[in-house]
C-alpha cells in the first residue's frame, strides 16, 4: 500500500512545493490557490483509478485468500488516499516555509499516536490490536487523525491571501512538470531495490541478509539530507524565480558543506569500524558485509556532496534533466549488477549501486551547470577561500 502511494502522489507534492514558494516570492496568490486545487483534485483522480483497480484484483483473488487477509487487503486501501494528501499537504506547507510543520503529523504524529494506543492496549487488553486486521485498523485510524490535525495546521498557517484570491491555472504547465518527477522518484525506487533483486535472485538468503543490512545501515548517511533537502527547496524555487543565480549558487554550496559534515563522520566511522559494528549487532557472519556498507556509503556521500543539484533542477523547473539522470543511472545500476554479482557477489551489486549513484549525480550537476551556469556543491566557496588565500600571500 505505501509503495502505491507513491505513484498516487506522481511528483504533485514536489510542483505544489515549488509553485507555491515561487507564487509567495512574487505575490501571485491566485496561482497558488489554483495550484492547491489541481493538485487536489489530480491526486483524488488518481487515487480513486488505484484504490478501483486494487480493488478490482483483491477480488479477482479473494476466492483464494482466507477472509481475515482479504479484509486486511481491502482495508488497507484506504491509507493511500491518506498518505498522498499527507504528502500533498507537506509539500504546501515547505513551500510556505513551514518545513517542520509540514513533516509533523506524517512522521511524529501519526507513530506517536500509534504507539500511544499500543501502550493503552498493552495496559488495558493485551489481545487487542493481535491480528494484522487490528494492526491496520490502528494504522488507518492513526493516519486519519495526522490527516485532520494536519489539515487544521494548513488552515491556520496559510495566508490570507490563498483563502480569498481567485483561482488561477496553469494545468498544462503543471501536468508537464509533474509527469517528469513522477517518473523521477519512480525510477529512484526501483533502482534502489534493484540491487536487492539482483542479490535475492542470484545468491543464497543469508548474502541477501547480509546486503540489505549494508544497504539499510548505508542509508543512514543520508539520514538528514531530505530533512536538509525540504528545508531549503522554497529557497531555491525562489531564488529560481528572481533568476538570482549569486544567492542559488552560495545556497548550494552551503547546503553541501552542511550535507558533507552530517555525512561524513558516519561514512569514516563505516570505514574505521565497521565490521566489527556489524559483527556487535547482526552476528560475526555479518562482518562479510563491511565492503558493501562502505561501498554503498561512499556512493551516498557524493550524493550528499552535490546532492543539491538534483533539488535545484526542479526548482528551476528543469525536471526533465533530473529524470535523464536519474534514468542514466538506474540502467547502470541494473546492468553492472547483472554483470559483476556472479562474478563477485553482493561487493558486485554494492559497486554497481555506487556507480549508478555517482552517474547520476554528475549528470545532474552537468545539468545545473548547462542550464543555470551554476556549479553545484562546496566548489565555489572553496574557489573564493583559495582566492582569498592567494591575495593575502
Amino acid at each position: 500500500v505505501a509503495t502505491l502511494a507513491i505513484p498516487a502522489q506522481f511528483g504533485i507534492p514536489t510542483v505544489v512545493s515549488r509553485e507555491i514558494a515561487v507564487c509567495s516570492s512574487l505575490h501571485r496568490w491566485g496561482l497558488g490557490r489554483g495550484v492547491i486545487r489541481w493538485a487536489n483534485w489530480s491526486i483524488f483522480v488518481i487515487t480513486v483509478i488505484l484504490v478501483a483497480l486494487s480493488s478490482l484484483l483483491l477480488f479477482i483473488k479473494a476466492p483464494r485468500l482466507p477472509t481475515p487477509e482479504f479484509d486486511t487487503y481491502a482495508l488497507a486501501l484506504a491509507l493511500i488516499p491518506l498518505l498522498a494528501l499527507d504528502s500533498l499537504r507537506g509539500g504546501i506547507l515547505t513551500g510556505l516555509r513551514r518545513v517542520v510543520l509540514g513533516r509533523l503529523p506524517g512522521e511524529m504524529l501519526r507513530p506517536f499516536v500509534m504507539c500511544c494506543a499500543l501502550l493503552v492496549a498493552s495496559a488495558l487488553a493485551p489481545s487487542m490490536f493481535s491480528t494484522p486486521l487490528e494492526a491496520i485498523a490502528l494504522t488507518v485510524c492513526a493516519a486519519m487523525t495526522a490527516y485532520v490535525i494536519g489539515g487544521l495546521i494548513l488552515w491556520r498557517v496559510r495566508p490570507v491571501e490563498l483563502k480569498t484570491v481567485k483561482p488561477e491555472y496553469a494545468v498544462r504547465h503543471w501536468n508537464l512538470s509533474a509527469l517528469p518527477i513522477g517518473l523521477t522518484g519512480g525510477i529512484g525506487v526501483l533502482s534502489q531495490t534493484a540491487g536487492l533483486l539482483i542479490v535475492g535472485s542470484m545468491l543464497p538468503k543469508a548474502v541477501v541478509g547480509q546486503y540489505r543490512v549494508a544497504f539499510l545501515g548505508a542509508n543512514l548517511v543520508l539520514m538528514c539530507q531530505g530533512a536538509l533537502t525540504n528545508g531549503l527547496a522554497p529557497y531555491y524555487a525562489q531564488f529560481a524565480a528572481k533568476r538570482d543565480h549569486a544567492s542559488l549558487r552560495h545556497f548550494s554550496a552551503r547546503h553541501a558543506q552542511a550535507a558533507l559534515l552530517m555525512s561524513a563522520p558516519l561514512t569514516a566511522i563505516y570505514i574505521a569500524f565497521g565490521s566489527k559494528l556489524l559483527a556487535l549487532f547482526f552476528g560475526p557472519s555479518y562482518s562479510q558485509a563491511y565492503w558493501p556498507l562502505v561501498i554503498l556509503s561512499i556512493g551516498h556521500l557524493s550524493e550528499a556532496a552535490v546532492g543539491s543539484a538534483g533539488i535545484i533542477l526542479y526548482m528551476a523547473k528543469e525536471e526533465t534533466s533530473a529524470l535523464f539522470g536519474s534514468a542514466t543511472g538506474s540502467v547502470i545500476n541494473v546492468c553492472a549488477g547483472l554483470m559483476l554479482v556472479p562474478k563477485i557477489g553482493i561487493n558486485g551489486a554494492a559497486i554497481a549501486a555506487a556507480s549508478s549513484e555517482i552517474v547520476c549525480v554528475l549528470i545532474w550537476s552537468w545539468g545545473v551547470w548547462r542550464r543555470l551556469a551554476i556549479i553545484a556543491g562546496p566548489i565555489p566557496i572553496l574557489m573564493s577561500r583559495a582566492i582569498k588565500q592567494r591575495g593575502k600571500d
